[in-house]
């Protein structure tokens, strides 16, 4: 929820896909995958419904993005917003 834009419900999403911070870290950072195949992966993170019998809703191209910059920013003046 430190990273700008992730709500309670999406950090809950996201903790269920990758239930430790090690298990999203590889999903991020592997190796054989481009930048925009990790950020289409993350982009399919199902994320619940506020109210009971809404449908899920996937995490987004522009949340999943920040999530990736977060974790992979090279440069230290890099503003996540």
């Amino acid at each position: 929820m430190c990273i700008p834009s992730i709500s309670e419900t999406k950090a809950i999403a996201i903790a269920k896909t990758y239930p430790t911070l090690d298990s999203l870290y590889k999903a991020i950072m592997n190796g054989g995958e481009t930048d925009k195949e990790v950020i289409a992966k993350l982009m399919e993170i199902p994320v619940a419904g506020a109210v009971a019998g809404d449908k899920a809703k996937k995490l987004g191209k522009a949340l999943a993005k920040r999530l990736y910059e977060y974790f992979c920013a090279v440069d230290p003046v890099l503003v996540i917003n």
